[in-house]
């Protein structure tokens, strides 16, 4: 008999996961500490602050959208040559669409 048993690839993704959210998290909320330490207060006004919270507001945002939908990014495709619209038909044809 074999000793061994193998964990199901379930537990094993979700380790996997665990182990990778852990530490870029960690690592996000360092980066976010250290521009906190930016306190030389001479060196910036109220704007440079308000910019830099809504840059990591929109971000904050975009990941959590991506993780909260099962989604992926639609792939690219072109369209069929009869569903082309009338400006991409008049460029394959060489005509310049205008009169």
């Amino acid at each position: 008999m074999d000793a061994t048993v193998e964990k199901p690839k379930m537990d094993t993704d979700r380790a996997m996961f665990v182990a990778v959210a852990q530490g870029r998290t960690n690592r996000a909320i360092k980066a976010i500490r250290l521009i906190g330490r930016l306190d030389i207060r001479t060196d910036y006004d109220r704007q440079d602050i308000v910019q830099i919270v809504s840059v990591l507001r929109q971000e904050i945002g975009a990941m959590e959208q991506r993780l909260l939908t099962s989604a992926k990014d639609p792939d690219f495709r072109l369209h069929d040559a009869g569903a082309l619209p009338e400006r991409t038909q008049d460029l394959d044809t060489g005509a310049s669409g205008s009169s």
